[in-house]
């Protein structure tokens, strides 16, 4: 094994550590919250509308050659959307359900001129999540909270090669995927109410999709009634 590659199984095996050690934490103070005195009842309802940064870490394989395989591992960033609806039932504990739109991640050939063979590659990600948020006034105008759920992914994948017009390949590795799951994923965010009654809510969440990990920063307002 060359060094290269001790190195990038080293620091694939550091991040897999770090993303559980943070799940731990995060389940951890989901507990600890839990044992804490309930307040008295807020019993209201909200949406929530924002704005998505995501940074979406992504393997594929795709057919180099008969019989012969190749998995590639890039890293993206892009935008994408969140709407969230959600119900107060006291002033600890929320309810909601939401959907997020992760955006896309891309690979062009251009920007890999490693790849054996240069193709064009992208991957876009949504989820209806349904989670458990629990939250704690810091002080007059500031909260922070917790969430914690599961939700329901789909991933649609696409690579497209890109032949020479000269050359014989005995393969096409163009595919066109869609790929679908469940699993659960962890939050952590800070609120800051405005006068109106209405919150800017900051978070941070952690997903996983099979191959794909995305760490996402979200900025929403949400809105009672």
């Amino acid at each position: 094994m060359s060094w290269l590659k001790f190195f990038s199984a080293g620091a694939g095996a550091l991040t897999t550590i770090i993303h559980r050690s943070v799940c731990k934490l995060l389940l951890s103070i989901f507990s600890i919250v839990l044992l804490l005195p309930l307040s008295a009842h807020a019993d209201q309802t909200y949406i929530a509308v924002g704005a998505l940064y995501s940074s979406i870490d992504n393997e594929y394989t795709y057919q180099l050659d008969v019989g012969k395989y190749t998995k590639e591992h890039f890293e993206d960033k892009d935008y994408g959307w969140y709407l969230a609806l959600g119900h107060e039932l006291n002033d600890l504990l929320s309810l909601e359900l939401s959907y997020q739109d992760f955006g896309k991640a891309k690979r062009l050939s251009q920007q890999a001129p490693h790849l054996q063979t240069p193709h064009d590659y992208s991957a876009g990600i949504e989820s209806i999540a349904a989670s458990v948020l629990l939250s704690r006034q810091l002080t007059g105008y500031l909260s922070a909270h917790i969430k914690a759920g599961f939700e329901y992914w789909r991933a649609s994948a696409e690579l497209v090669a890109i032949f020479s017009p000269v050359a014989l390949y005995p393969v096409d590795p163009s595919f066109n995927d869609k790929h679908s799951g469940t699993d659960p994923f962890f939050a952590v965010g800070i609120g800051y109410t405005g006068a109106q009654g209405h919150d800017l809510i900051a978070e941070y969440t952690f997903h996983k999709f099979e191959d794909i990990e995305v760490d996402a920063l979200s900025l929403s307002v949400r809105f009672r009634f």
